[in-house]
C-alpha cells in the first residue's frame, strides 16, 4: 500500500472480467481507492466482486438507451 500522497481515485468500467477486473486488483492492492463499474453485483457478477480486495469499490451501473 502506497503511503505518500500519490494515491488516486480511480474508476474502472467493465470490471466484471478480463483487464476490468485485474486493473481492479492490481490497483486496489497498489493503495488507489478503485470504483469499480460491474452490473448485477448481487446475481450473475457476485464471484468476481468476492474476490476484490475490500478497498475496491462497487458501483451497480445501468445502461439506459435514451429514448
Amino acid at each position: 500500500m502506497r503511503n505518500d500522497d500519490t494515491r488516486k481515485a480511480i474508476l474502472v468500467t467493465g470490471a466484471s472480467s478480463g483487464i476490468g477486473a485485474l486493473s481492479v486488483r492490481a490497483l486496489a492492492l497498489a493503495g488507489h481507492t478503485v470504483y469499480a463499474g460491474i452490473r448485477q453485483t448481487a446475481t450473475r457478477n457476485v464471484a468476481a466482486v468476492a474476490t476484490w480486495p475490500a478497498s475496491a469499490l462497487t458501483t451497480n451501473s445501468t445502461y439506459r438507451q435514451s429514448s
